[in-house]
C-alpha cells in the first residue's frame, strides 16, 4: 500500500498537484481538486442561475445519464434525481423566458433536452411542436412531430394525442 500511494504521489506531482494524498488521523485521503460535469450541473441547478450561459452549460453538460455506461445498482436514484432535476431546471427557463417572450433558439434547445430526457412526456411534446409553429420553421416542426410519432406509435404503440395532431395539422393547413 505505501508503495502505491508513494507511486501514485510521485504521479500527481509530475501534472503539478502538490500534496495530493494527505494522511488525517491515521488515514490516507486524496486532496485532489477534482472537476465534474454532473458537480458543474448540480452547482448551476442549485444556484437556479437562468441566465443563457448556464443553461447552455446544463444542456452540454448533460450528454448522457450519470454512469449510464456502468452497471452499478447504486447509481441508478441518483441518475433518475439528475435527470429530474435538469428536466425541471430548463422547464423553468422555458416558462421564464416564454413570458418573457426571449431567446427563442436556447428555448428550443431546452425543450428538445427535455423531449430527449423524458421523450413520453405530452406537455413537453406540445410545447416543443408548439414553439416551432410559432418560429414559423416548418422543417423543425416535421421533425418534431415524426419524433413524437415515433416514440408514441412506434415504441409505445399508443396514438398520437389530439392536441398534438390538431396543433401539427393547423399548422400545414395554415402554411
Amino acid at each position: 500500500m505505501h508503495t502505491t500511494i508513494y507511486q501514485l504521489r510521485k504521479a500527481l506531482k509530475e501534472i503539478g498537484i502538490e500534496k495530493p494524498i494527505i494522511l488525517v488521523n491515521d488515514h490516507y485521503k486524496l486532496a485532489v481538486p477534482i472537476k465534474s460535469d454532473v458537480l458543474e450541473i448540480q452547482e448551476i441547478i442549485q444556484s437556479d442561475r437562468l441566465n443563457v450561459q448556464e443553461v447552455q452549460k446544463v444542456i452540454e453538460l448533460y450528454s448522457g445519464e450519470y454512469m449510464e455506461n456502468e452497471d452499478f445498482m447504486w447509481s441508478i436514484q441518483y441518475q433518475q434525481e439528475l435527470k429530474q432535476e435538469v428536466f425541471h431546471y430548463l422547464q423553468k427557463f422555458v416558462v421564464s423566458s416564454r413570458r418573457k417572450n426571449e431567446h427563442a433558439e436556447l428555448v428550443g434547445k431546452s425543450l428538445e433536452k427535455m423531449l430527449e430526457l423524458n421523450p413520453y412526456d405530452e406537455a413537453t411534446m406540445y410545447q416543443l411542436l408548439k414553439h416551432y409553429c410559432e418560429q414559423n420553421n416548418t422543417g423543425k416542426v416535421k421533425e418534431v412531430f415524426q419524433t413524437i410519432a415515433h416514440n408514441l406509435k412506434e415504441e409505445l404503440g399508443v396514438s398520437i394525442p389530439r392536441n398534438i395532431v390538431a396543433l401539427n395539422n393547423n399548422y400545414f393547413n395554415r402554411t
